[in-house]
């Protein structure tokens, strides 16, 4: 056991009861205050936590941050009332798995929030609507006469000016609205604070942004909005009816403007 803790290049600290008594090397250099070999150190002045938290998982790991490093803590009992704490990093692994998360919940080409990460923002807006009566406004755009885009110049340019076009629109809207790419040329915007003028306002600034400005390949396209606010008792498919229908209404009335439903 003396070998193995000495040399083990996991960190690992041996207490009785609630108090440190010896540390290895590696847990040495994770923790500054047992650089100078000090030990007779309580354990919770070390690593931050209860330690009730760790010992009464018994064979369970505790997650905590020690260090700014996210580790697991295991404690293992041992003969005449002593504890091993075994200290495991695993921040490269946590990060991965938020790396995966994210990666999961955008979209592939635009980088933009999918479809169900731009839901789940919804149903959260809608839920403080009817707790806090928080106002938001829903908004749905698209390229207008994009497949003639794919058909003049290819698939590999539309998807090009997709993501230009979300580059764009992203960098336009203020720091609590959320644009998502909702499936092809389509794209959603959620606008916390905000009600149907305000939100009728920031589209048609973003259409005459859009308009303006010049594309790589087709040096100018347009968008048709839609946009409406929530009402008392919307639910996520009524919101959007209103929004596609306000769309459509914009797409009917000649393209490259913005329809507030009525």
């Amino acid at each position: 056991l003396k070998e193995n803790f000495s040399h083990s290049h996991l960190p690992m600290l041996l207490c009785k009861e609630e108090t440190i008594v010896d540390a290895n090397g590696a847990a040495r250099k994770l923790f500054p205050k047992l650089k100078e070999n000090r030990t007779s150190v309580l354990l919770k002045r070390v690593i931050g936590i209860d330690t009730k938290e760790i010992f009464d998982k018994k064979t369970q790991p505790v997650r905590h941050k020690c260090q700014e490093k996210e580790c697991l803590l295991f404690a293992e009992r041992r003969k005449g009332g002593y504890t091993l704490v075994h200290i495991v990093d695993i921040t490269l692994l946590s990060k991965q798995q938020e790396s995966i998360r994210n990666q999961a919940q955008l979209d592939t080409l635009t980088k933009l929030p999918n479809r169900a990460k731009f839901n789940k923002a919804l149903n959260e807006a809608i839920y403080r609507s009817q707790k806090n009566g928080q106002l938001f406004a829903l908004t749905l755009f698209d390229i207008d006469k994009f497949k003639k885009i794919n058909d003049t110049y290819g698939h590999d340019a539309g998807d090009a000016v997709l993501t230009e076009l979300a580059r764009l629109v992203h960098g336009l809207l203020r720091r609590n609205d959320m644009v998502a790419r909702w499936g092809g040329e389509e794209f959603a915007i959620l606008s916390p604070f905000t009600n149907e003028k305000e939100a009728y306002l920031l589209a048609d600034r973003l259409r005459r942004q859009i308009a303006s400005y010049p594309f790589s390949i087709v040096k100018h396209l347009s968008c048709s909005f839609g946009v409406t606010a929530y009402r008392a008792g919307d639910t996520a498919d009524t919101i959007f009816k209103r929004a596609d229908e306000a769309l459509y209404e914009s797409k009917q009335g000649g393209r490259n403007r913005v329809t507030l439903y009525a």
